[in-house]
């Protein structure tokens, strides 16, 4: 089976990109979308570290 990296990194990133936006509204608390990215790329780079570690 192929594992794309590129497509499980951006794919990562949405997905916690939309987690991280919907917990701000819920909380109600103010959040900086650079800080949003950045916390999504990190949380990216950690899935791919996952996949590589299996």
């Amino acid at each position: 089976m192929t594992i794309y990296l590129d497509v499980v990194f951006i794919e990562n990133i949405c997905m916690n990109m939309i987690i991280l936006y919907a917990t701000g509204i819920v909380t109600k608390s103010k959040c900086k979308f650079f800080k949003i990215l950045l916390s999504s790329m990190i949380g990216a780079m950690y899935a791919i570290r996952y996949i590589f570690n299996k």
